[in-house]
Parts: structure tokens; C-alpha cells; sequence
């Protein structure tokens, strides 16, 4: 990646408060793994990755952390990312998601798969909506990491 490119990552918008344990335990290690299958280049076309939080369901109260000038930022319940990517000498897509608290939880990533379909209709987002529509429904399906080694 460029240096550009990387810059821009460090926006207000791709920030959110994450449980400090999570991240340098169980999401860094989700973390690690993605970066470990985006290298997969003679096996894969292009690797997806989305990644974002979700805050409490109402009634559920949102909680907050403050910075270091006293302003607050709402803490996500929980954080997720969707993959989605191609196999080059089958042409066969492979998704998968994994859905996490933020909080110190010791659970390991791959007790935290999701199809992306369920993501989706937790989220309300549509992910990965360039798939061709032939596959797309039974590719969100997808839950088994034997795909994903």
C-alpha cells in the first residue's frame, strides 16, 4: 500500500472505542489472520474486508469513554468484519464474518463466525453487493473456516 493510501485509514470516521484487551488480544488476532489471507495472491483474487461496529440495541443504554480533552464517543457493543474473496482456478467465492464483543473477553475469533447474511440483517448494511446475483444469496450463507485456512 502507498503512504497515501495508509493515511487514509486515520480518519475520524474509521475510529471507534474498542476495550483495549479486545484489541491487542483477540481482535489483533483476527487482525493478523486477515492480513495473513490477503497474501494468499496465487490462490485468491482480490480479498474484501469491511469492517465497523455496532452499538446496543434499544433499550439497551449506550455507553461512553471520554478522550483526553473530556469529549465523549459512544461505545460500540459490539465490532465485525465481512471477507469476501475468489478462488483464481474455480472461479468460487467464499464469505464469512465474525461478529465480536467489545469487551475482555478472552473468546478466540473463530468462535465468533457469522454468515455475512446475518451480519447484514443485524447491521442493515448490504455487503459485497457486486457479487453475481447467481451466488450471492448462498455465498452470505457461508459459515465454515475450512475455506479460510
Amino acid at each position: 500500500p502507498s503512504r497515501d493510501l495508509n493515511r487514509t485509514t486515520f480518519y475520524f470516521t474509521n475510529i471507534v472505542v474498542q476495550d483495549s484487551k479486545m484489541n491487542t488480544s483477540t481482535w489483533n488476532d483476527l487482525e493478523e489472520k486477515v492480513r495473513y489471507w490477503s497474501r494468499q495472491t496465487t490462490q485468491y483474487d482480490t480479498l474484501y474486508v469491511v469492517t465497523g461496529s455496532l452499538l446496543p440495541t434499544p433499550p439497551e443504554a449506550i455507553t461512553y469513554a471520554s478522550d483526553a480533552f473530556g469529549r465523549k464517543a459512544a461505545k460500540p457493543k459490539y465490532l465485525y468484519k465481512a471477507l469476501c474473496r475468489k478462488e483464481k482456478q474455480t472461479g468460487n467465492y467464499h464469505s464469512i464474518a465474525f461478529k465480536m464483543e467489545n469487551s475482555s473477553t478472552s473468546t478466540h475469533y473463530t468462535r465468533n463466525v457469522i454468515a455475512v447474511e446475518q451480519l447484514e440483517k443485524e447491521s442493515g448494511f448490504t455487503f459485497f453487493p457486486k457479487l453475481p446475483e447467481a451466488v450471492q444469496k448462498e455465498v452470505k450463507k457461508q459459515t465454515d473456516l475450512s475455506d479460510w485456512q
